[in-house]
């Protein structure tokens, strides 16, 4: 267990360390509990609520930052 979030986290950092990239945004669907989880235990905050149409439906995602 927790293999997503240290890959997630190990990753995030690599690229900010690496590339000098200053923030990392982590987009999910707001009913998908378990990456936004992952994305919590990685070290990741949420930032906003955000709706997107698609096909007529709209989906209500969760946007994180590191």
């Amino acid at each position: 267990k927790g293999y997503a979030s240290e890959a997630v986290a190990a990753f995030s950092d690599w690229g900010k360390r690496e590339f000098g990239i200053r923030e990392i945004y982590g987009v999910v669907d707001s009913e998908n509990h378990a990456s936004i989880k992952v994305l919590e235990n990685a070290g990741f905050r949420f930032v906003r609520d955000d709706v997107e149409g698609e096909f007529g439906k709209d989906r209500c995602r969760k946007i994180y930052v590191k």
